[in-house]
């Protein structure tokens, strides 16, 4: 008896101590070995992605396999730093660990601003040359991206969790749930609850470290009590309680829409910089977004008038005319599409999803996508008669819920 229990104990251990090889940590993984090992112009890598998504694994996955080839036993080729909260005070600068972790070296008293902490930290690793990897969570990207001769220095590495949208992530989650089961130390009925892995992807909400820590609980709580079946119950006993998966998944999607936002932003104010940019080549021309999150061709430079005049003429966000609407032989849809700059945490919260086209008021019910927003491409509205149902509708410019009875 003592023998069997020894032996479970052992195949359960083996079980924690398992690190399932998916995907998106292997591509995390890569990327780090290829800027360890490669030639390369910037010293800062921050590596930033929701809860539980592999970021600390994948670390030390690649922290193990430096030191392994290191032969020579007088040199460290890694070193890993992990500072504690309270660590943070006055005298923030009188460690170096609490200088090269990302999450404290935001967290500081004055007069040490995180511009400047960022400052010391871009010298710091230009005079030693030494690969400083910051690991933490999305405010890891506002902290990087305060001001550009630091970020000239660095390169973002966005490691995402798994989305179920489009298949072949779905069929990389499953893969990933598929090893899991098989070294569950019980009896598992592996075909069964893959059936049910859209469950299984949604209560981890697509991080790794979600679901494996999930199914450790679970089969450690079954091993204590003497019980031999992993079950659906034993599961859902020991799954994230509702609302924290909800606070996750609004972080998660309000990172990456912040993310995304922030690309668009960019790509948009380089384009007024530079007037005209000329394509990447073999692409088509680029395009000029508009403030709401349309996208219009750019015109070429034989519309414009007048030798230094880049101006472009476009309609003003506005409704169209009440009446019977005609729309023209040219321009057969709306010129407002694309993404919509709405707060993702104010729409989930809202519980609202019909959203109205500030420019023509044609609805459409939406739901974010991979952490964003979108309207699609749409004919104008041609009916006068008036929308009084409770959507999103641009008030000034900003979105807010209309209509309708108030919550």
């Amino acid at each position: 008896m003592h023998s069997i229990e020894t032996q479970l104990q052992a195949r359960l251990q083996a079980f924690i101590d398992f690190k399932v090889k998916h995907p998106r940590l292997e591509e995390i993984d890569h990327t780090l070995m290829q800027a360890i090992r490669g030639h390369r112009t910037y010293t800062l890598r921050p590596l930033y992605g929701a809860s539980d998504v592999g970021k600390s694994t994948v670390l030390k996955h690649v922290a193990e396999r430096c030191r392994a080839e290191e032969t020579d036993p007088l040199c460290v080729p890694v070193v890993e730093v992990q500072a504690s909260p309270e660590d943070i005070g006055a005298s923030a600068r009188l460690d170096y660990y609490r200088q090269i972790l990302a999450q404290h070296l935001m967290s500081v008293d004055t007069p040490h601003k995180p511009a400047s902490q960022l400052d010391w930290l871009k010298t710091l690793t230009n005079r030693t040359n030494v690969l400083h990897v910051l690991a933490g969570n999305f405010d890891l990207y506002d902290f990087c991206h305060l001001h550009g001769q630091a970020g000239r220095r660095m390169r973002d590495l966005y490691f995402p969790h798994y989305h179920f949208d489009t298949p072949t992530e779905c069929e990389e989650f499953v893969g990933a749930l598929r090893s899991l089961l098989e070294h569950v130390p019980l009896i598992v009925d592996v075909p069964g609850l893959l059936t049910h892995w859209r469950w299984f992807g949604e209560w981890s909400l697509g991080c790794i470290g979600v679901l494996s820590d999930w199914l450790v609980e679970t089969a450690d709580a079954l091993c204590k009590r003497g019980e031999t079946t992993f079950t659906i119950d034993a599961l859902q006993k020991h799954a994230l309680l509702p609302d924290l998966r909800a606070r996750m998944e609004r972080e998660a999607r309000a990172g990456e829409f912040k993310m995304d936002q922030a690309k668009a932003q960019s790509e948009q104010e380089l384009q007024r910089l530079l007037g005209n940019p000329a394509p990447v080549p073999g692409t088509a021309p680029t395009t000029t977004h508009r403030a709401h999150g349309a996208s219009v061709p750019k015109a070429s430079p034989e519309t414009h008038h007048g030798t230094h005049s880049q101006t472009r003429v476009e309609r003003a966000a506005a409704r169209d005319s009440v009446g019977d609407q005609v729309q023209t032989r040219n321009s057969p849809t709306c010129t407002f599409f694309g993404v919509d700059s709405i707060d993702i945490k104010r729409l989930l919260d809202s519980g609202v999803r019909l959203f109205e086209c500030p420019d023509c008021a044609r609805t459409r019910t939406l739901s974010p996508r991979n952490g964003v927003l979108r309207f699609p491409a749409h004919s104008k509205r041609k009916t006068r008669t008036p929308v009084t149902s409770q959507r999103w509708a641009m008030e000034q410019t900003i979105r807010e819920v209309v209509g309708g009875e108030s919550k």
